[in-house]
């Protein structure tokens, strides 16, 4: 009679212990796979953020000096038409919050301290000063009109490496995101301004400030392709 017992002891436990390994298999498969979804969803808001900001930042700049016929005016409603399309990725990252919720898969990663402070300070910050110093600069009235018409873009890279330096480095660092985006694309700029400062010179304001736009444009649809396809090849690895 113990040794029937004991037998059936042994079966439960050897039992329990195979059901209890093949649990945590398949929970860590699930973190895994969740894990993994974590970063596929931050990749695919970068893409999207880029795509947004691009799409609305042109449409601001051609739709206002379209009305105005001003560059100065056209960029301030590039302005109004930026923070049109902040609402819009803030709503998206709802939106996938609340699918996250849904599939009952924890997201509690907080990013840096103060983050929608430092966004605003790097994408507040560099245009102020850039602007600030255009205006104490004492040069010709056309010169000083058409750096203050692509001023914008020299800036506009400033930001995306600084925000690339104390926001999203955070997120890498953590592996919540796979790679330097907003850096990629702000040396990108930044390559780009000499040619654009230079080439404006001899074309004048008007083509010069649509150049600049198109290669802002081809920049943050190649970067967000590329944040786009690094969130595809997670899955696959």
């Amino acid at each position: 009679m113990l040794l029937e017992k004991c037998g059936i002891y042994y079966i439960l436990v050897f039992s329990l212990e195979n059901i209890k390994k093949e649990e945590l298999e398949m929970i860590a498969r699930i973190g895994d796979f969740a894990k993994k979804l974590i970063i596929y969803r931050n990749n695919l808001l970068t893409a999207m953020t880029f795509f947004i900001y691009g799409t609305f930042a042109v449409s601001g700049l051609l739709v206002g000096f379209g009305i105005f016929e001003n560059w100065i005016y056209a960029l301030m409603l590039l302005v109004i038409f930026c923070i049109i399309g902040t609402f819009l990725i803030v709503k998206a990252e709802i939106l996938l919050k609340e699918s996250f919720h849904i599939l009952r898969i924890e997201y509690n990663f907080k990013g840096p301290s103060y983050e929608g402070l430092r966004w605003i300070l790097f994408f507040s910050a560099p245009f102020s000063i850039g602007y600030s110093l255009l205006s104490i600069i004492e040069v010709d009235i056309k010169i000083k009109t058409y750096l203050a018409g692509i001023c914008w873009y020299p800036c506009l890279g400033v930001s995306l490496i600084l925000s690339d330096i104390f926001i999203m480095s955070y997120y890498i660092r953590n592996k919540i995101i796979t790679t330097h985006f907003h850096g990629i694309a702000g040396i990108a700029i930044l390559i780009t301004t000499p040619f654009v400062i230079i080439y404006g010179f001899s074309v004048g304001l008007d083509t010069v400030s649509i150049l600049a736009t198109g290669l802002m444009l081809i920049i943050y649809a190649f970067t967000a392709v590329y944040a786009w396809l690094s969130a595809e090849k997670i899955f696959a690895g």
